[in-house]
C-alpha cells in the first residue's frame, strides 16, 4: 500500500513546538516548586530526543524531559560488614557441625542429632538369585559419611560397587539406608558379568552394629538377593588418632 503524498508532506515538516515548550516549562516549574523534593539538589533540567533536536514530527512525538542529578552520591556499608561477619560465623559453624560436631556420643544422646554414625569398615555376605541362593558370598564395605552425606563402597571376589546417591530414613520404628549403586566386574569375574546399576535397602539394627536388607540389580542383570553387614571395630591406633 502506497503512502499518501499528504502524509509524506506532513513528515517532511517539523511538528508543533509550542506544546513541547509548554510541557517543558510546566515540568520545570513543578520541579522548582518550593514543595518539590528535588528543588535544593544540584540538578540540570533539559529536553532530550526529537524536541531537543528539533526533529519532532506532527502528531507522532512525545516530550522527553531529563532531570540530571550532578551531585556526588554517598554510601553506607557499615551494616553490610556486620551481616558478612554474622554469615561467616554461621557458615563456619555449619561446616564444623557437618564434619565434626555431629559425631560425638554426647551429641547423639543430648544434642538432638539423630543421624547414626556409620563411618568405617563393614564385613558380611550376599545371598543372590544368580546362583539360586545356594551360598553366602563374602563382601567388604566401607562407609564414608558426614552429617548430610553418605557414600557406600563394596567389594566382593568378582566385583566392586560404589553408591551414586543415598539417603538415611529415620523413624521411630527403624533406620533405613536406601541407595543406588553402580557395580563393575573385576578381572576375575565370569565373561557374562559386566557393569550395571542397582538399588539396596538396608535396616540398621537397634545397637547400630549390623545392616541387613535386600538389593535389586538393574534390567541388565535382573538379579536380586539379601545383604548382611557387620560393623568392624576400628584398630586401637585408628581410635587413638580419632581422639
Amino acid at each position: 500500500m502506497a503512502i499518501p503524498e499528504s502524509q509524506l508532506e506532513t513528515w517532511c515538516n517539523q511538528g508543533a513546538t509550542v506544546t513541547s515548550s509548554a510541557a517543558y516549562t510546566s515540568i520545570k516549574a513543578a520541579l522548582g516548586d518550593p514543595k518539590s523534593k528535588v528543588r535544593d539538589l544540584n540538578t540540570e533540567i533539559y529536553l532530550q530526543g526529537s524536541y531537543g533536536n528539533t526533529t519532532n514530527i506532527y502528531a507522532d512525538s512525545d516530550v522527553d524531559v531529563v532531570v540530571q542529578f550532578n551531585s556526588v552520591y554517598s554510601w553506607d556499608v557499615s551494616s553490610l560488614a556486620r551481616r558478612s561477619s554474622t554469615m561467616g560465623f554461621y557458615s563456619a559453624y555449619y561446616e564444623l557441625s557437618k564434619h565434626v560436631l555431629w559425631r560425638p556420643p554426647i551429641m547423639q544422646k543430648w544434642g538432638g542429632v539423630k543421624v547414626p554414625v556409620l563411618i568405617g569398615s563393614w564385613k558380611g555376605h550376599v545371598i543372590t538369585s544368580f546362583d539360586e541362593a545356594k551360598g553366602k558370598h563374602p563382601v567388604e564395605a566401607t562407609i564414608v559419611q558426614n552429617w548430610t552425606e553418605i557414600q557406600i563402597s563394596m567389594k566382593s571376589a568378582y566385583s566392586k560397587s560404589h553408591s551414586i546417591v543415598g539417603s538415611i530414613l529415620i523413624s521411630e520404628d527403624e533406620t533405613v539406608i536406601d541407595y543406588e549403586y553402580k557395580n563393575e566386574p573385576l578381572a576375575t569375574a565370569i565373561g557374562t558379568m559386566h557393569a550395571h546399576r542397582g538399588t539396596a535397602s538396608l535396616v540398621l539394627s537397634a545397637g547400630g552394629h549390623t545392616l541387613s536388607g535386600d538389593y535389586y540389580s538393574g534390567r541388565d542383570r535382573q538379579n536380586f538377593g539379601s545383604l548382611h553387614l557387620e560393623k568392624q571395630k576400628a584398630p586401637d591406633s585408628a581410635r587413638t588418632k580419632q581422639k
